[in-house]
């Protein structure tokens, strides 16, 4: 798969970019709701999400040991839940309010090791210094999510077939 941070760098010219921070979960408790509502839609969907969930527990899953969370509850975790990603980002432009944002100038890397990668310089805090970029238009960053009203517009939303 190829990545143009060019391209990229053209599009962080809109008003509003979503980094989904601390992103909302999917869980089982949520997808057995989906499986019996009378949607066809969330049925569906329920069929698909055995693949994803596999992918975030073979993903996310890393061999080891953190200090606050062991393994086996850690492989737990992981194989009962899935990331919003994407649906948050939609859910952003249907219901910016369940998100807070930040402004600032988001440019991509062309050049060097650190090609694709996405910089955010916002001005505003005390540290920032004066660069290339400052002057350059702004756009508005999620830095927050109410990540329980996330899921629950979600599968509200999922549960009805209009």
């Amino acid at each position: 798969m190829y990545h143009n941070p060019i391209s990229l760098g053209a599009l962080t010219h809109i008003h509003t970019l979503t980094h989904t921070p601390s992103p909302p979960v999917v869980a089982d408790a949520d997808r057995e709701k989906l499986e019996q509502c009378d949607s066809k839609y969330a049925r569906y969907l329920c069929k698909l999400m055995g693949v994803y969930f596999d992918y975030h527990r073979d993903g996310y899953f890393i061999k080891g040991s953190y200090t606050l969370v062991s393994s086996k509850e850690r492989q737990n975790w992981f194989c009962q839940r899935a990331y919003l990603h994407d649906p948050t980002t939609v859910i952003a432009a249907v219901n910016p309010s369940l998100l807070t944002y930040t402004e600032g100038v988001v440019r991509v890397q062309t050049v060097g090791i650190t090609k694709g990668l996405t910089v955010f310089d916002n001005t505003k805090k005390r540290y920032g210094e004066i660069t290339a970029w400052s002057g350059m238009p702004t756009v508005k960053v999620a830095v927050t999510v109410d990540a329980p009203a996330v899921v629950e517009l979600i599968v509200q939303r999922l549960m009805t077939d209009d």
